[in-house]
């Protein structure tokens, strides 16, 4: 109540500027800021537990009103103040902060009624009239009352009859409250709906997959996101899925969750210039009782960039972020700062004009983490030393960028960069899993392969034989270790790995496909056959299958 005291005496010492026209009013003043600044939430079908579109609704919650505007929590906005500016910024001027003050310490006047913008429209159905396709989850996903939450990717196939052109997805969750965030995600190789298929459930585990965001887009969903026409036109692809990555928080009782997708179509081509930067760490260990844990990561542009958009991310522990490019001559050019991050409104910030970057350009993050009792919102009690993973008591640090490279040629040397950057982090994140577990056959695998590109075939074969040592289950392990067989011509081992790999996971493409290869040095015509055919069952894009098939069957032809 003290609080509210001193906001009621700090809007009557504001009155004295409304004297001449009198006090702020409903019709006039704060009609305007509730629509554009609470209005969109606050209606039917959104976040917001009420519903704010009236001078009723607006004066029954006054007082509330006050309280979250002082503290700033609402309305939810992280950014601090950018000199270019983000489109859809929910955040309140001094000004605006000024006048809902002084309304409500006048006792709340409505004012003329015939002076009141008209209020946003209920929200019944899709936002921007029926979409060209709506697809949905054909069954609920039943997420069960108790545990840590879930990461679940669910596929929807897209059904229709050639490619077309998206300008607008809008995501629509039937069960809101267990949502955290999700992803939208394409896949053409149909390994992700192999894995539900297997998997004989709605969906299946984890954060990854082979499906991925088209065109460097930012398709996702938080509380309070509202869908707009401001993405770079992408191509949905004849014959791909979508696939709907969620991360799932518990609400204490069996829940339902099934999500609708709309899709807008367009004749405009797709803009493929976009491309996206990831800057971040996969192998945090912040200690119990730090408070000031610091990451910091960066990445020199190899070519000239514009920045459209950035997407940041972080659990409970992250205080923090701050981003920032220096031109090769010092020049600062701010890209994003949050002083209060909350990872309950986390969301992805377009500029209201890109940023443009010169080549060599450094781009900086630094994120500052509190694992102490001091954080209130620290998830574990008492703290504990945490590591990065995908659990939100777990800690992450990520933050990507959205970034237009008009010229081709430029676009594939910032992708080799960027492929360079992340077996860095990849490595980085593998070898601290090894510290944390020496025998963890992910781990053991995951370097496995890094050892085998670089072309340390006798390492990579050692820690590989090691996975499979710590777990017979190891798919990644066996699999792995048939590609060494293979590249050293022992075949008969090849095949033997391949096959075990194809009993722990049937749906494994590139097993049957490097099978088919082995198969064929062998002379095995008609075990090729039907390994390479497996292969483009489970991933119609594998070309390397479908081309050996075409040579196999040309003496057949004649």
């Amino acid at each position: 109540m003290e609080k509210f005291r001193y906001i009621a005496f700090f809007g009557i010492a504001l009155m004295a500027s409304f004297s001449a026209s009198g006090a702020p009013t409903f019709s006039r003043e704060i009609a305007p800021i509730i629509y554009s600044r609470c209005s969109p939430c606050h209606r039917n079908g959104q976040a917001a537990p009420f519903e704010l579109l009236t001078f009723s609704d607006v004066k029954k919650h006054a007082q509330q009103i006050a309280t979250v505007v002082d503290s700033g929590y609402m309305p939810p906005w992280l950014p601090e103040p950018d000199p270019v500016g983000f489109k859809n910024d929910r955040s309140l001027t001094a000004e605006q902060k000024s006048l809902l003050v002084a309304w409500i310490a006048a006792g709340t006047p409505e004012g003329v009624t015939q002076d009141v913008p008209p209020p946003p429209k209920r929200t019944e159905g899709w936002s921007f009239g029926a979409p060209d396709l709506i697809l949905r989850m054909p069954k609920p996903y039943l997420l069960g009352s108790e545990g840590p939450d879930v990461y679940r990717n669910f596929v929807i196939p897209n059904g229709i009859g050639s490619n077309v052109n998206i300008r607008l997805v809008e995501f629509r969750p039937e069960n809101k409250k267990i949502l955290h965030h999700t992803f939208i995600k394409e896949d053409s190789t149909k390994k992700s709906l192999n894995l539900e298929q297997q998997g004989g459930e709605v969906g299946f585990a984890g954060m990854n997959s082979d499906a991925v965001m088209p065109n460097g887009q930012f398709l996702g969903w938080q509380p309070g996101k509202q869908p707009e026409i401001t993405a770079p036109v992408w191509t949905l692809n004849q014959g791909s899925d979508l696939v709907i990555q969620t991360h799932l928080t518990r609400s204490g009782k069996p829940e339902q969750f099934q999500a609708s997708i709309g899709l807008y179509f367009t004749e405009k081509p797709a803009e493929t210039n976009y491309v996206k930067i990831f800057l971040g760490s996969q192998a945090l260990k912040i200690k119990a009782g730090e408070t000031n844990h610091v990451v910091e990561d960066s990445l020199v542009l190899p070519v000239e960039c514009e920045v459209a958009s950035v997407l940041p991310h972080a659990h409970y522990l992250c205080r923090k972020m701050e981003a920032k490019a220096i031109t090769p001559d010092g020049v600062v050019i701010p890209i994003l700062t949050i002083n209060k991050w909350d990872f309950n409104w986390q969301g992805d910030y377009q500029y209201l004009v890109p940023k443009r970057l010169p080549q060599g350009t450094t781009l900086k993050i630094r994120y500052t983490y509190d694992n102490s009792t001091l954080n209130a919102k620290n998830p574990n009690t008492p703290p504990i030393d945490v590591f990065y993973g995908p659990q939100s008591k777990d800690e992450m640090c990520e933050f990507w960028l959205q970034v237009i490279i008009k010229d081709p040629v430029q676009r594939k040397t910032m992708q080799d960069a960027l492929d360079m950057k992340w077996k860095e982090l990849s490595q980085a994140s593998i070898l601290q899993s090894l510290v944390r577990n020496p025998s963890d056959p992910v781990a053991l695998s995951d370097l496995g392969l890094v050892k085998l590109v670089s072309g340390d075939i006798q390492e990579a074969e050692r820690l590989f034989t090691r996975a499979i040592r710590c777990s017979s289950e190891s798919e990644m392990g066996h699999y792995r270790l048939g590609l060494v067989y293979r590249l050293t011509k022992r075949y008969p081992e090849a095949i033997r790995e391949f096959r075990r790999t194809l009993v722990i996971n049937s749906g494994n493409e590139k097993a049957w496909g490097n099978m088919g290869f082995v198969e064929l040095e062998l002379g095995h015509w008609e075990a090729a056959t039907e390994a390479f055919e497996k292969a483009l069952e489970l991933d119609p894009t594998d070309e390397n299958a479908r081309l050996a098939l075409s040579e196999m069957r040309k003496p057949l032809d004649k």
